[in-house]
């Protein structure tokens, strides 16, 4: 996992994104607060947030109380780490964003807490 220290722009209305910092995990998460609320992770950081009791309570401050701009979803997103045009898939009805080449994952607001309630689900149910 390499944290992506540049400051990025982000791939859905291509605001400036902030860096917030997770403690618990020592990681920098890329959140557009100012735009859109999509968050981008650096490859691998997604997994981070698998377990049923991690801490996400700076990433729900960063976008609490904030109206956001809904993006298009019929563009082409641009990986805002490596420049290159990412793959919209879908993981059980939810869109994700990701780019092959460095394997980031970009996802739109709201989509973020319905990966993760689907995951600890069936994780909690393993």
């Amino acid at each position: 996992m390499t944290d992506t220290q540049k400051q990025l722009s982000c791939p859905a209305c291509g605001k400036e994104m902030s860096k917030i910092f997770i403690k618990s995990k020592s990681i920098n998460i890329d959140i557009c607060d100012n735009g859109c609320g999509g968050i981008y992770f650096d490859n691998q950081e997604i997994q981070e947030f698998s377990e049923y009791d991690d801490d996400i309570s700076e990433i729900q401050k960063a976008l609490e109380g904030k109206q956001f701009s809904p993006a298009n979803m019929s563009l082409t997103r641009i990986c805002p780490n490596c420049k290159i045009p990412m793959v919209r898939t879908k993981a059980n009805g939810i869109p994700i964003d990701t780019c092959y080449n460095c394997g980031g994952i970009f996802l739109d607001y709201g989509e973020f807490e319905n990966v993760r309630t689907h995951f600890i689900k069936r994780h909690k149910k393993a």
